[in-house]
């Protein structure tokens, strides 16, 4: 009973202070509620804004670092650099798995490599590029790769100038399409013309090892050897490893009469073809050396091994005009230990008596030596290393 009574006591005390503060109860609790509400109402948004204005922060960042890494893909491929491109394209897709511009882009990069190394026949290329082309025919770079095709694979210099003028219409970026028309004209004996044209293509993408030993080339076929020697110099600068520069760079040397120079340069090479670490880089793996005979045929030594049987023999030259007839014999029988095919061994002797005529042209003091050395070292000695 006294329980009960304590309960009823309690229940009745709380009714009056409720009833006593009605006017608390019924308008400032409401308004509690109601300031609650509203703080809400106005910090949940923000909170929300704010988490969206992230959101959109971070799938700005992502775009524009896939944008980034895709149009360096693409410059890449607009200068030959396939294997530079695969990797700007796949840095893309590790981010954005789906983006159309990288997936395509790396099948243009499989296509353009399978056509540089001649994968399949040309039939197949072919379908490729056409392919290639009715999917976006706004893309230059089916075109820029019809033109190489054409070019190395099927010959024809005509058409091959035609898709690379439609790459460069399409976009004046494409510097390879440029440096491809400046190989049809130096094939063509249009030296002024490939000079020009090379020259666009350093223009789009300076510093280009490529293009600086093409133009360095096309001045030593117009017999200026001293601004040869310059670009030579340019890329050897850039990249002391890139090989072709080398070749280039010694025989000027040589035709002006500056021997040591061209043995010290002819030195350097033979000692980089011996390094694999050097033969293997990218910039020199898969780099054609052409050269022209008299005749203007011309002969392109792809390999290491015919690359190092006309290195030997060349600084073999120099030595024997310097009278060293012991360095000569030494690099007369490392060319020959490489028993290398006919065929190959026949090209570089053509090679060698061009570099032969140059020089009896420039310095005809040496006429008879050279013809000495031509005669008893290049067409009739074989196991034998005897010197005159």
């Amino acid at each position: 009973m006294l329980k009960k009574e304590k309960v009823r006591n309690c229940c009745t005390k709380t009714f009056r202070f409720v009833n006593s503060n009605l006017t608390f109860f019924s308008l400032v609790v409401p308004a509690i509620v109601i300031l609650a509400g509203c703080c809400y109402y106005h910090v949940a948004p923000l909170y929300n804004l704010k988490e969206t204005a992230y959101q959109q922060q971070q799938k700005d960042l992502k775009t524009d670092f896939v944008k980034f890494h895709n149009d360096l893909g693409i410059h890449y491929l607009y200068v030959g650099q396939t294997d530079a491109a695969k990797v700007e394209f796949n840095q893309s897709l590790a981010v954005d798995p789906l983006n159309q511009t990288a997936r395509t882009s790396l099948v243009e990069c499989d296509i353009f490599s399978e056509t540089s190394a001649a994968k399949y026949g040309p039939m197949i290329t072919k379908m490729q590029l056409d392919k290639l082309l009715k999917e976006n025919p706004n893309d230059p770079l089916p075109y820029l790769y019809l033109g190489t095709f054409s070019l190395v694979r099927a010959h024809n210099s005509d058409y091959a100038y035609d898709n690379y003028s439609k790459a460069i219409n399409l976009d004046k970026s494409v510097a390879d399409a440029y440096n491809g028309i400046g190989v049809i004209y130096y094939l063509q004996n249009e030296t002024d013309q490939a000079l020009d044209n090379f020259t666009k293509a350093l223009n789009v993408s300076p510093w280009n090892l490529n293009y600086l030993n093409n133009i360095a080339d096309m001045y030593f076929e117009k017999k200026d050897y001293e601004k040869a020697n310059d670009q030579y110099h340019s890329a050897w600068i850039l990249d002391p490893n890139f090989l072709p520069i080398y070749y280039g760079l010694s025989n000027s040397y040589r035709l002006m009469d500056n021997l040591e120079k061209a043995r010290y340069y002819q030195e350097m090479l033979v000692e980089k073809l011996a390094d694999d670490n050097i033969t293997n880089l990218e910039s020199n793996k898969h780099n054609t050396i052409t050269y022209p005979t008299k005749s203007r045929q011309f002969i392109s030594l792809n390999d290491y091994p015919e690359k190092k049987y006309y290195a030997y023999y060349n600084i073999a030259l120099t030595y024997y005009l310097l009278g060293n007839k012991a360095k000569t014999q030494e690099y007369l029988k490392k060319a020959n230990d490489l028993h290398i095919s006919k065929n190959l061994e026949s090209d570089v002797k053509k090679r060698l008596d061009f570099d032969i005529e140059l020089l009896q042209e420039n310095q005809p003091n040496l006429i008879n030596k050279l013809d000495d050395f031509r005669t008893n070292n290049i067409y009739e000695m074989k196991d034998k290393l005897d010197l005159k």
